[in-house]
């Protein structure tokens, strides 16, 4: 072996060793209700799973708690306009929501719409302030307030999409390529 594959195989070990940071598998859905039955409200959300712990695309269902230490929950926003009560934003990092049930029959297609997809039974969440907070009365309906209000909206989710997003590059690829750049210097200086 000569002195620059050497080096260049140094290289690459030690930005594998130095870098003990893994990329955790996340996955972002933008999520949109329309009012039914004569109302005007809508609400958009997002929400983010963590695919390391729930295969969203190979069809698992779970039912977790928000805060649960395995929950594949990690982020989930929901804004409610045009409502005859609560409207506002609410979110997990308030602690509104208390539960959360993502449901799937079979494979999903990430880079499709989830409604109207065979194999996806919906995304539905509970708050344990249902009174004050927006929770799902029944599957993929979202309401305002308790049933028992005059003043109830109820919103259908219409559209499920997952975002398209760039993947950053591992830490331990960015100290390789730096090093290999390094490399590069340092060669063209020597000649």
């Amino acid at each position: 072996m000569n002195h620059r594959t050497l080096t260049v195989s140094a290289a690459i070990a030690a930005s594998a060793i130095t870098s003990s940071v893994a990329l955790a598998d996340f996955v972002t859905f933008d999520i949109v209700w329309e009012g039914i039955s004569g109302s005007n409200a809508s609400a958009t959300g997002s929400l983010t799973i963590d695919t390391s712990i729930l295969d969203i695309a190979g069809g698992e269902s779970i039912w977790r708690a928000f805060d649960h230490p395995n929950s594949p929950y990690v982020d989930f926003t929901v804004t409610i306009v045009g409502a005859q009560l609560h409207n506002g934003t609410y979110s997990m990092a308030n602690d509104d929501f208390d539960q959360g049930f993502w449901e799937a029959s079979g494979p999903l297609d990430l880079s499709a719409d989830l409604i109207g997809q065979a194999n996806f039974d919906g995304f539905n969440y509970w708050s344990i302030d249902y009174a004050n907070i927006p929770s799902n009365a029944q599957q993929n309906i979202l309401s305002t307030a308790p049933r028992s209000s005059t003043a109830n909206d109820q919103l259908v989710m219409t559209s499920m999409m997952a975002q398209v997003s760039v993947v950053p590059l591992p830490p331990a690829a960015w100290t390789g390529l730096g090093l290999l750049g390094v490399m590069g210097v340092r060669r063209r200086m020597s000649r």
